[in-house]
């Protein structure tokens, strides 16, 4: 079932002030005499200042949900093996991985083996990476055997 969209009853009610604001400036100056319109349409111009204050202060205030929270856009790489440095990958088991290149990208099964190495289980890398198990206990015990 999907939900309501929330009302945004604070611009509503901002929108009705103006509304409201402008109404009541027209009604003024149109009641106005003569001599009074000079002093009328000063009200009308601090009022409407005040109005355009009290919106930028609220747009500045605002608060976001992504506010505090700056995304940095991930890096483009051309070639797998920019993603790690060549010490990282020292002992990957590329023969013993060579028949399952078909199925997964180089990159992942590289991923796969520096989760290995840093003590993650099979049944984790295949869960996290999407790889079959087969893949997974084959990276974990190559890495068992290059930590000793």
């Amino acid at each position: 079932m999907r939900s309501l969209p929330r009302p945004r009853t604070r611009e509503g009610a901002a929108v009705s002030a103006v509304l409201a604001l402008a109404v009541l400036e027209a009604v003024g100056l149109a009641a106005a005499s003569d001599g009074e319109r000079a002093v009328v349409g000063i009200g009308v111009v601090g009022a409407g200042l005040a109005v355009l204050l009290m919106t930028g202060v609220l747009l500045a205030t605002r608060r976001r949900p992504d506010a505090g929270r700056r995304v940095d856009p991930l890096p483009v790489v051309t070639e797998v093996e920019d993603w790690y440095p060549a010490d990282t990958l020292a002992g990957f088991p590329l023969e013993a991985v060579r028949p399952y290149l078909a199925a997964y990208p180089l990159g992942r099964l590289h991923t796969g083996w520096v989760l290995a190495v840093h003590g993650h289980e099979a049944g984790w890398i295949a869960q996290h990476l999407d790889v079959s198990r087969a893949v997974a206990a084959v990276l974990v015990a190559a890495a068992a055997e290059v930590r000793g």
